[in-house]
């Protein structure tokens, strides 16, 4: 019953099994961290006229939308992100004057810029607040057209997939090597 052999047999099938297991777990993680976000691809095709607006999925840091009228506005909330860390808001149009705001989930505005046309861009730098949520408000000011808002986080809370993959393969091996030294003995 007690057969170092079977013992071994078994406990690298279960190795196996769970690096197979986190392989897929890490594979799908990675793919569920959004990068880009199309306003098409929101519910109704539109973002929200109103704050909070569409909360974007963790890992957003690209948004592109389109301003259709003088009184369209568009409101989305950048989530999860690392509370008291450095964040710049940064936004292009074409064929349009633009307006960004930056709020806090309470809105109380954090930042602004000035009116800006395509070719140009406004930024907004500032600290993240306490709860991790960043509103983000963007307003024509003449004209309609596209536009894109990038978010600059360089401490986000969202760990890369790959080092998260990396510290549990990192782990498995060395629970594996401790409990075959065990076997052996």
């Amino acid at each position: 019953m007690n057969n170092p052999k079977t013992q071994s047999k078994s406990l690298k099938k279960f190795v196996r099994a769970l690096l197979a297991a986190t392989c897929l777990t890490v594979a799908g993680s990675g793919a569920a961290h959004a990068g880009t976000i199309l306003e098409s691809s929101v519910a109704g095709g539109d973002f929200p006229n109103s704050a909070p607006g569409t909360a974007l999925p963790v890992g957003t840091t690209i948004v592109d939308g389109t301003i259709s009228s003088f009184s369209d506005v568009d409101f989305f909330e950048f989530m999860n992100l690392a509370a008291g860390q450095s964040f710049t808001l940064t936004a292009s149009g074409t064929g349009v004057y633009l307006n960004i705001l930056a709020f806090d989930s309470s809105n109380n505005q954090i930042g602004s810029t000035q009116t800006f046309y395509s070719g140009q861009d406004g930024v907004i730098p500032g600290t993240i607040p306490g709860d991790g949520m960043l509103i983000a408000e963007i307003r024509n000011s003449e004209g309609t057209g596209a536009y894109s808002v990038s978010l600059f986080d360089p401490l986000s809370g969202v760990p890369e997939p790959a080092t998260a993959g990396l510290t549990v393969i990192v782990l498995a091996a060395a629970v594996l090597a401790a409990l075959l030294r065990k076997s052996v003995d």
